[in-house]
């Protein structure tokens, strides 16, 4: 206990002492540290002073550890190895106390917080006034079922209402939600999210706290808060959320859960059952795989030749209720969710499987539904379900095939073995086909090239709301012909400035083709032209929403070097919309900074701007 002490204690006055004065400021302390035995605090300091990447500080300190047995030993020195790297990394002084103390059990990490504290040193909501006053923590009583189902729906039931604000209003809005929230690992994690924290520290925290709990079904309900979590500062809609969540409960319990929240829109729309097929239906493994095998190489030739949302009328709704993978699965893709979710929902409830034979079914499920979500061809499926199987249960299933044409189909596909056999002809026809009606289309029209070949006296004096009209309306290689034409220098009227002007009003889809244009043919151009269309300053004239999108991608050490010489009013623009403890931190960063070159803030600015460029050509925000 007392190394631990000693090592987040001196980890802290450490990165007290970098960030006020830089990392080259500890090489003073290094002596002090060896005197301490801090070893690998020690080594991995010396290692940042010199200026040792971090990747490679990592892997020198990991190889290190591996070599320690004594569990208590290897955790202090996991400890002093996250403290390196967060020195090193300039993290905010708060965030390395959280991240060091998420590591310790809840007894050793309420003593220690009592001694940061007293050094004011900030955590969650606790102030050096409460130093002396930290209440000693509660006796730990197991959880049992019907008590983490009754936890497990409260939570549900709480985010699922701070999803729903946080995608109306913003993560912000939920800062005076948290004031009156019991669960202090929910809050945690929540405020760290209205803090702007980057999601991988958040994990990291709430994993190592996640971790480091012993009773199983409180160590599940941590789990489900730390998706929550981290499902809300990704925007992720409830519906989604909740999948995701639901996926850690087995049948009984979610039809418990159903049942206590049927108010809720999410449970309304999805009649969760307690059965499952698979283990009812009573038959052999290899006839059960032959009917998944046919059922899924029928979905995937729809899939190919219609819309996915043609599946709807097919799907099995007594096995999508009953959470069967295929159906279940299935339901998921045509409700547009992405493979990573699918594959993350559909994992959990298989690794609640104890049966080898199901389980080995469900995974050729999980496998056929994520092929059919990357549009992979038919023969590629059946390949993939296949390399489950060993030679016999290959045999057994090939014998259990009751349609005679679906033989002879599984026969043939089975034959393509190699990845350019997949390729469909009749696909490749079609798609020749809607590229060259695009190229036709890339033309453009009489009207815009006879106006364009009038003499340039006249086309100079043109109001720039007309030339929009004319590219408006045209394929985006004509806009950007046109555009690129204007830019030339041929246009005498205003060159870039009007072409900027131009773009401003053009539509964020013609827009975006224009500028892939110009990246292969004058990137130089394309640049310049960005570069007008949006400062940094100009953050000033964004709505709200859209700037806390944005400081949800930005890096707070960057953002403290971007906001160290620009206007008031976007600093105040950008505060307002950042919880009182991130504002906080970020004043604070900039005055341990100190003096920083012109040409590193400009950089600073210059990445956040293209955070706000990606943003905007995703559609996520509009930047104007």
């Amino acid at each position: 206990m007392k190394h631990l002490e000693q090592t987040i204690l001196k980890a802290i006055a450490l990165s007290e002492k970098t960030r006020r004065e830089g990392l080259l400021a500890a090489e003073d302390e290094l002596y002090d540290l060896d005197e301490s035995g801090l070893d690998i605090l020690s080594y991995g300091m010396r290692l940042a002073v010199d200026g040792t990447d971090s990747q490679l500080i990592e892997k020198i300190l990991t190889n290190m550890i591996s070599r320690e047995n004594d569990e208590k030993a290897k955790l202090l020195k996991i400890i002093q190895k996250e403290a390196v790297l967060c020195i090193q990394c300039g993290y905010n002084t708060r965030i390395l106390a959280l991240k060091l103390l998420s590591y310790l059990e809840e007894n050793e990490s309420r003593v220690i917080e009592g001694k940061i504290l007293s050094d004011d040193i900030f955590i969650d909501d606790l102030d050096s006034d409460d130093a002396e006053n930290i209440p000693p923590p509660s006796p730990v009583i197991p959880m049992d079922k019907d008590e983490f189902l009754s936890q497990a729906a409260a939570t549900i039931k709480l985010v699922y209402s701070f999803s729903n604000k946080a995608r109306r209003e913003g993560l912000l809005s939920l800062e005076d939600e948290l004031e009156d929230l019991d669960d202090e690992f929910l809050k945690m994690g929540l405020r760290l999210v209205v803090d702007g924290t980057d999601s991988t520290i958040i994990n990291d925290i709430m994993s190592n706290k996640t971790d480091i709990e012993k009773d199983s079904s409180r160590k599940k309900l941590k789990t489900i808060q730390k998706i929550a979590v981290l499902s809300i500062q990704a925007g992720d809609n409830s519906s989604l959320m909740v999948h995701k969540i639901i996926s850690l409960v087995d049948n009984p319990g979610l039809t418990v859960i159903s049942k206590t929240l049927d108010g809720l829109d999410f449970f309304k729309k999805n009649d969760f059952k307690n059965d499952n097929p698979l283990e009812k239906e009573g038959r052999k493994f290899n006839e059960l795989a032959a009917d998944i095998i046919q059922k899924a190489c029928m979905f995937s030739e729809k899939v190919i030749k219609n819309e996915i949302s043609s599946l709807s009328s097919i799907i099995d709704k007594s096995k999508k209720d009953e959470r069967g993978i295929f159906e279940y699965g299935m339901a998921l893709v045509i409700q547009a969710m992405n493979a990573e979710d699918i594959c993350f929902i559909l994992s959990n409830l298989i690794d609640m499987e104890q049966n080898e034979e199901i389980k080995k079914l469900k995974l050729m499920q999980k496998e056929a539904v994520l092929s059919i979500c990357h549009d992979e061809n038919t023969a590629l499926l059946l390949h993939t379900m296949l390399s489950f199987l060993n030679d016999k249960e290959l045999e057994e299933v090939s014998k259990s095939l009751s349609d005679f044409a679906f033989v002879l189909k599984f026969n043939k596909l089975l034959a393509l073995s190699t990845e350019s056999s997949f390729h469909n002809d009749e696909d490749t026809l079609k798609m020749k086909l809607q590229y060259t009606d695009a190229a036709d289309a890339s033309t453009g029209s009489c009207e815009v090239i006879n106006f364009f070949n009038k003499p340039r006296e006249l086309v100079s004096e043109t109001e720039k709301d007309l030339l929009n009209d004319f590219v408006k309306d045209e394929h985006p290689r004509t806009a950007a012909f046109i555009l690129a034409w204007l830019s030339s220098g041929y246009f005498s009227a205003g060159g870039i400035d009007s072409v900027t002007d131009i773009l401003l009003h053009t539509d964020r889809s013609i827009r975006k083709q224009i500028f892939k244009q110009w990246e292969k043919d004058d990137p130089e151009l394309a640049e310049e032209v960005k570069d007008r269309m949006f400062s940094f300053s100009d953050i000033a004239s964004m709505n709200d929403r859209d700037i806390q999108k944005v400081m949800r991608e930005v890096d707070s050490q960057e953002l403290a070097k971007a906001l160290k010489k620009t206007d008031e009013s976007v600093k105040e623009k950008i505060y307002y919309n950042m919880s009182k403890r991130a504002a906080a931190m970020i004043r604070e960063d900039m005055e341990y900074m100190g003096p920083v070159r012109i040409c590193n803030i400009e950089e600073a600015q210059r990445k956040i701007v293209s955070i706000i460029r990606h943003l905007d050509d995703a559609g996520e925000i509009n930047k104007g």
